[in-house]
């Protein structure tokens, strides 16, 4: 298995979205989704599909992510979400994440096209960290051994993001040298 980064094409039709993971992705590919998903959410409520059929890997960060699409659209009844034909990698993941039974699956479905809008992946900043604190705290809210395995890591990003955040803050307030 290549190390090579992985891409997000996006395709939307209407309030529903299709996005086809090719590759590894990883938390820099999560931010520019998580904010395209936002941004579609505006106008009401919209329809999810993430084809995973060519994905190869997903870190945390981009699990975490799903997990919060899912909760959003579904749990909140703002929309709809599935993940689309898991490639074998992926589904391995899921299952023994103990995640098999949280996203609902599609057998197939036709993916984005080249035409499709290409998420870019993103550098470290705010939002990139803002994003990987929330996508660990979903992991972390998730019931049985999943949500065990991150409730202590996302305690641990949570801490070391209000320190970065008062850091941040403390020059501007006059507290700072």
């Amino acid at each position: 298995m290549t190390n090579a980064e992985g891409f997000l094409s996006l395709q939307q039709r209407g309030q529903t979205l299709s996005c086809r993971v090719v590759g590894r992705v990883t938390m820099r590919h999560s931010p520019a989704l998580r904010r395209r998903v936002e941004q579609c959410l505006i106008p009401g409520p919209v329809t999810l599909h993430v084809d995973l059929h060519e994905c190869t890997y997903m870190d945390s960060t981009f699990l975490g992510t799903l997990v919060l699409f899912k909760r959003v659209l579904v749990d909140r009844r703002r929309g709809d979400f599935a993940l689309v034909a898991p490639s074998p990698e992926c589904g391995r993941l899921l299952r023994q994440m103990g995640l098999g039974a949280v996203f609902s699956v599609l057998a197939e479905e036709a993916t984005p096209d080249e035409a499709g809008e290409r998420l870019a992946s993103e550098p470290e900043g705010d939002g990139f960290k803002r994003t990987v604190v929330g996508a660990h705290q979903e992991l972390a809210g998730l019931p049985g051994p999943a949500g065990k395995i991150f409730r202590d890591v996302a305690a641990h990003l949570t801490q070391a993001w209000d320190a970065d955040q008062s850091q941040a803050v403390a020059p501007e307030c006059g507290t700072g040298p």
